[in-house]
């Protein structure tokens, strides 16, 4: 009967996830507002966290580290993929050896979430059906989960926001735990990527790897680099000309996960608060020091700028979301 109300409730409504964005962009910005013409309703700030393919940020990716640290990378052979389906359960393995190839150096292998990876997907394999599919009866379930205290495989609480946007890969119905590759694979990837986040040699070198993804992707704008890094022991991200002009960036890899907007979107305001305010600091910091640069360069047309990998709310023209840099680039 539900499915009857997709197209109106698609074509008419305002979806929930949508709604508690809004909310949230009223929470950080005094001046929002939303008006109506009858039929549409718009507001005078739009926001996505999403970055292309409908992608939420990362600290850093897999093709990041691939294509800017392929030294660090050992690539292994990876399990062919089936040519009659779209999706197969060779995907997860190649999932985790790719992982284990491109963060060897931080040593994922032998993290606990990796390790209980490796043998709950041992355990669940034989419970695969079409390739596709996990089909498992609720006390063989209890078992293997008992097994693997690191891994959240199913949200019991029932409450709708939770289940949402869980990222736990089964669900249960009649007395089943049901989940597809597809799922899994997510499952694998944040619960890796997560495991990562928690090493702080890890978080220091995401941090370069991104100075040197947006010094890649500010050059194919148009910038000419000046691969200045240091004046007068002072240290600085990302300087460039362009038209005569000083542009100089400082890159903030500050992990902030807006995805539990549904949960707290007052918490989640709150830490947008505190980002943007301790990003504006900066920006006053950069500017205090900006003769420096002057003096270096010999242009005394400098603006500063801050590139912030996780997107955040604000109109200050001179704080740019990283997935914003090639529109804002081409102004």
């Amino acid at each position: 009967m539900l499915s009857n109300l997709q197209y109106t409730l698609d074509s008419c409504m305002v979806g929930i996830t949508t709604s508690y964005y809004m909310l949230l962009m009223n929470k950080c910005l005094p001046d929002y507002e939303m008006q109506s013409d009858g039929t549409v309703a718009t507001g005078n700030f739009d926001f996505s966290h999403l970055e292309g393919f409908f992608m939420e940020p990362q600290t850093l990716t897999l093709m990041d580290q691939m294509e800017l640290r392929p030294d660090m990378v050992v690539f292994r052979k990876m399990l062919p993929k089936s040519d009659k389906t779209v999706f197969s359960f060779s995907e997860v393995a190649n999932t985790m050896t790719l992982f284990e190839e491109a963060y060897q150096r931080f040593d994922i292998k032998h993290s606990t979430q990796f390790e209980e990876l490796n043998r709950f997907l041992l355990d669940i394999a034989i419970f695969l059906r079409d390739d596709f599919n996990f089909y498992i009866e609720e006390s063989a379930f209890d078992e293997i989960k008992s097994q693997y205290k690191s891994l959240v495989l199913a949200d019991e609480n029932g409450e709708y926001f939770k289940a949402l946007n869980t990222l736990s890969p089964f669900q249960k119905l009649n007395g089943y735990y049901f989940s597809t590759v597809v799922l899994m694979t997510r499952f694998v990837y944040r619960t890796l990527s997560r495991a990562l986040q928690k090493n702080r040699t890890f978080q220091i070198h995401a941090g370069f790897v991104f100075e040197d993804r947006v010094s890649h992707d500010l050059s194919a704008y148009g910038f000419e680099l000046t691969n200045i890094t240091r004046i007068n022991h002072k240290e600085f991200d990302v300087i460039t000309i362009r038209n005569r002009k000083v542009y100089n960036f400082q890159c903030k890899n500050n992990y902030f996960d807006i995805s539990s907007v549904n949960s707290d979107y007052n918490k989640i305001g709150r830490l947008n608060r505190r980002l943007c305010n301790y990003y504006e600091r900066s920006l006053i910091k950069e500017k205090d020091r900006e003769e420096l640069i002057i003096q270096k360069t010999g242009i005394d047309d400098v603006e500063h700028f801050i590139i912030s990998r996780f997107p955040v709310i604000t109109r200050n023209k001179n704080i740019i979301n990283y997935k914003d840099l090639r529109a804002w680039a081409s102004v």
